[in-house]
Parts: C-alpha cells; sequence; structure tokens
C-alpha cells in the first residue's frame, strides 16, 4: 500500500517507489552525439571531458603548441586532438564521467579517434548529471510508456465492445494516406480516449500523473555498438553502420542486473481534476490499473517481437514474462530503440516505411551486440512496486 501523502492545498497525493530492472540495454539519448574532440579512450574505458577545462589546466608550452596546430602554420588538427586529449587524461577534474567500453566498440572507435573518422567515432549518450556524474533516464520517458500502454488498453477494451466505434476510426483511418493529416487524427484519437475531444490540457489524466528522473551510476553503464537486423536475416548480416551507443548494464548482460529507483506519484483526489475527468475514465488512474495497462501492452508486444526477430530473444524470456505478470510487476519498454509497435494503438497508427508503404509494424531491429556474438534487443525492463 503506497503512502498517502497530504500536501498544501489540500491535495491528497499516492506515492510509489518503483523499482526499474533493466532486461536487456537501455539508451535514452539526448539526439546528439559526442565529438570526436570531447572524449578519450584508454584502459577500455571512455572517459568524456570539457575541452575548454582541459585547455586552461595546459602548460604554456602545450597550450601554445595546440594553438599552432589549430591554426597557425603548422595546422594539423590530428596532431592537435592528440594533445588535447593527452591533457585530458592528466586532467581528472575536466572529467565529466568515465565508463567502460565494449570490445566490439573499443577497436573501432581507437581507429577513428587515430584517423578523425567522424562516421566511426560517433558516440550517442545517455542524459547525464554532471555535478553527480550519474547518468539518467528521464522521468518523461517512464511516463510516456505509461501513457501509452493506457492508450492501447483503453484502445482495446473500446474495440471489443463498441463495433460502430470500431468501424467508424477504421475508415477514418484507412482513408488517410497523407502522413500529416494521419498524425492529426492519430492525435484525435487520443484526444477522444483521454480527454473526450477536448483540446485544452486540463482535461488530460496525465496532468496528476508525476515520474521522477531515474540515476544510473556510471559503473551501471556501458558503451557497446549496435547493429541492424532485417527480419528474416536472421545472421545479422544487415549491420555495417557504425552506432555506438552508451546503455545501462541489464539482465542479458549474464551478471546481476542493476535495480533502480523512480517515484511515482498518484494525484487521488478528484476533486482536483477537472469535473469531466473522473467521470468519464471511470476514476482516476490508478495503480492496479496502470500495472495491469503496461502488462497487456508490453507483455503482448514482446511475444510478438520474438516470434518475428527470434534470434533476439532467448528462452530466458519465460520466465521474464512470468515475473512481469506477478503481483506488484509489469514489463516496460523504454527508449530511443522502442520501435513503432510500441506506439501503433492496437494497429490504429500506421507510418510511412522507406519504401513509401503504410505500415503498423517494422521489418528491422537496432540491437545491442557488446561482442559481436550476442545480440539483446534495447529497452526491455522489469517494473516492480517496492
Amino acid at each position: 500500500m503506497a503512502p498517502v501523502r497530504h500536501f498544501p492545498g489540500g491535495g491528497l497525493m499516492a506515492v510509489y517507489t518503483c523499482r526499474l530492472i533493466p532486461l536487456t540495454p537501455i539508451h535514452v539519448g539526448t539526439g546528439e552525439t559526442i565529438a570526436l574532440e570531447d572524449y578519450f579512450l584508454a584502459n577500455g574505458r571512455l572517459t568524456r571531458f570539457h575541452p575548454p577545462a582541459v585547455l586552461r589546466a595546459m602548460s604554456e608550452a602545450d597550450r601554445k603548441r595546440y594553438l599552432a596546430l589549430l591554426g597557425g602554420g603548422d595546422t594539423n588538427m590530428g596532431e592537435a586532438l592528440r594533445l588535447l586529449r593527452q591533457c585530458a587524461q592528466k586532467t581528472p577534474d575536466a572529467w565529466i564521467y568515465s565508463i567502460e567500453v565494449g570490445p566490439a566498440s573499443r577497436q573501432s572507435l581507437a581507429e577513428a579517434l587515430d584517423k578523425i573518422d567522424t562516421r566511426r567515432g560517433e558516440v550517442h549518450p545517455l542524459f547525464w548529471n554532471e555535478l553527480t556524474r550519474q547518468a539518467v533516464l528521464p522521468g518523461s520517458a517512464i511516463k510516456g510508456a505509461l501513457r501509452t500502454a493506457l492508450l492501447s488498453t483503453a484502445v482495446a477494451g473500446r474495440l471489443s465492445r463498441d463495433s460502430h466505434w470500431k468501424q467508424t476510426w477504421e475508415k477514418k483511418l484507412s482513408g488517410e494516406d497523407n502522413s500529416k493529416a494521419l498524425a492529426r487524427k492519430a492525435e484525435e484519437l487520443e484526444r477522444e480516449i483521454f480527454r473526450r475531444n477536448e483540446r485544452d490540457l486540463e482535461w488530460d489524466p496525465f496532468r496528476f500523473i508525476k515520474v521522477s528522473d531515474t540515476a544510473v551510476p556510471a559503473e551501471m553503464v556501458r558503451l557497446d555498438r549496435a547493429r541492424l537486423l532485417q527480419q528474416g536475416k536472421e545472421d545479422g548480416a544487415a549491420g555495417k553502420i557504425q552506432m555506438h551507443f552508451e546503455r545501462t548494464l541489464s539482465a542479458s548482460d549474464k551478471n546481476p542486473a542493476p535495480q533502480l529507483e523512480f517515484t511515482l506519484v498518484i494525484e487521488k483526489d478528484e476533486k482536483a481534476w477537472h469535473a469531466g475527468i473522473g467521470q468519464y475514465l471511470q476514476g482516476v488512474p490508478t495503480r492496479d490499473w496502470l500495472l495491469k495497462s503496461l502488462r497487456f501492452h508490453f507483455i503482448t508486444r514482446a511475444i510478438g517481437e520474438a516470434k518475428r526477430f527470434p534470434s533476439l530473444y532467448s528462452d530466458v524470456w519465460k520466465s521474464w514474462i512470468q515475473q512481469a505478470n506477478q503481483p506488484n510487476c509489469a514489463l516496460i519498454r523504454l527508449g530511443r530503440f522502442s520501435h513503432f509497435e510500441s506506439l501503433s494503438v492496437e494497429g490504429f497508427r500506421r507510418t510511412l516505411d522507406r519504401r513509401g508503404r503504410w505500415i503498423t509494424e517494422g521489418t528491422s531491429r537496432t540491437y545491442c551486440t557488446p561482442d559481436e556474438t550476442s545480440k539483446m534487443p534495447f529497452g526491455w525492463a522489469l517494473l516492480q512496486l517496492v
């Protein structure tokens, strides 16, 4: 039972402590990449640093040499970056964080640094708190997964009991071939389910559901290579793209998985909600309702994906799904590689593939390969209420 706390103004909040256990690598990134001049490799680790701080700490001789290599008659970008990284290794106060690098990424990145090859040396970072030197899984990512699961569950329930509504929406969506117009129809569907077609955010049931960020210690983060797997090509031959992603360690790494924590807060006082929301949703979304929605939505998709991409899913998934079905537990998927199916809203949301065809599920998966042999799908975690 979650503690119910009274807040100023009379509000009642249910506060839950949640444990997040990554089952596979999770990458929730900034959408940016780390430049070659922002990190160095040493002793099997990637260390990200602030170049201006390193420049300030340089000896006068090193600084003059560095500036000459950048802009003088002796211009040599490769030598300049090597000097910068050498000085960075001796300036720990300029370090932002340091993480382990998997063998599949280590050699490739070392060569990229040596040759200044930006195509091979791109590193996709997680969010980081520079003060604590810990990575962060944003609460917005978890809240987004909760919202998607609740929407999908609500749509599935409506489809099963209202054939007229089903036919109406199938007609609306099947008759639309413009991607922007289709996106607007998807937003309209969400408004109808969550807001009774009201545009104002005061109708949105997620206004009063709050999720904290999740801290991930640097020792629980690793940099590994990612590859692309095409459906039907189980040998992974379609994986020549150079992609390197910071990610959480997970149960798939054969080591004890990190046990991360975040806080879920639900407004329990329906008087604080818009007058129409409680009646329309049969009450404020509860803990049990959210867990049930997560189980329905993500377990269904995990089973479906395992059938379509069997090389990414080992037998251990049977026990993980059993755990997710236990009381106070659920399955969740987070991050960039959650894939379109997770957002498809029971097939109602479509998108164009690279060939210009309308699809409700993709034909490829990006997976993590720490040793060029293992294949781990991204994003899966077990959620437990503590």
